[in-house]
C-alpha cells in the first residue's frame, strides 16, 4: 500500500541508512555488494520513489564507513569492492 511507503521528501535515505547500519550490526560479514542488493530491496518495500545508483552506493559507502568507526566489521570492506 503506498500510503504507508516513504515518499519525496520524507528523508528515505535516513531510514534507508538505519536499516543498512542494522543489517551490520547483525551480520558484519556482508559486502558492499550485500548491502547494495539490501539497500535496493528496502528502497522496493518501503518507498514510492526511487534514488539512482550512485545515491544507493553513496547510502551504502556511509554504513560501511560507519561501522568501520564503531569498530563492529572487518577493515577489509572498502569502497574499492566495486560491483562486477
Amino acid at each position: 500500500d503506498s500510503a504507508k511507503k516513504l515518499g519525496k521528501g520524507s528523508n528515505r535515505g535516513k531510514y534507508i541508512l538505519s536499516y543498512l547500519d542494522s543489517k551490520l550490526l547483525k551480520n558484519p560479514e556482508l559486502d558492499r555488494n550485500d548491502l547494495i542488493y539490501f539497500a535496493k530491496k528496502y528502497e522496493r518495500e518501503h518507498c514510492t520513489e526511487k534514488y539512482d545508483d550512485t545515491k544507493i552506493e553513496s547510502l551504502v559507502d556511509q554504513a560501511i564507513k560507519y561501522c568501520k568507526d564503531k569498530s563492529i566489521m572487518p577493515q577489509e570492506i572498502t569502497k574499492s569492492e566495486e560491483i562486477e
